[in-house]
């Protein structure tokens, strides 16, 4: 979810040297609703070096994400998204780039 949110919904909005986006209430994330549903499959890998024998993943399942969008949104649309969050406004805007 989180490279889905990077993808889709964040955005931190910056005028005049000032963060805008400061709360949740501005700064949006995905939540359950915008997710699709997963499917998980574990595969266990001791990592020999760390103290528990652990290792973190949080990083590596999000890098495949954005890429895969902006392929999606090109394949659907025939327009590439450089600027994130790849909202609906901004691809709008890219296909109708005349429209204000």
């Amino acid at each position: 979810a989180q490279g889905e949110g990077f993808a889709l919904f964040e955005d931190t909005i910056i005028e005049k040297g000032q963060t805008r986006t400061k709360n949740f209430s501005t700064y949006i994330i995905p939540t359950v609703r915008d997710v699709p549903e997963h499917e998980y499959i574990i595969l266990e890998n001791p990592e020999g070096t760390s103290a528990l024998g652990v290792r973190g993943i949080g990083e590596v399942v999000m890098v495949p994400v954005i890429p895969a969008v902006a392929l999606a949104i090109h394949d659907a649309t025939g327009v590439w998204v450089r600027q994130l969050p790849a909202t609906p406004e901004r691809v709008y805007r890219l296909l109708h780039p005349d429209v204000q």
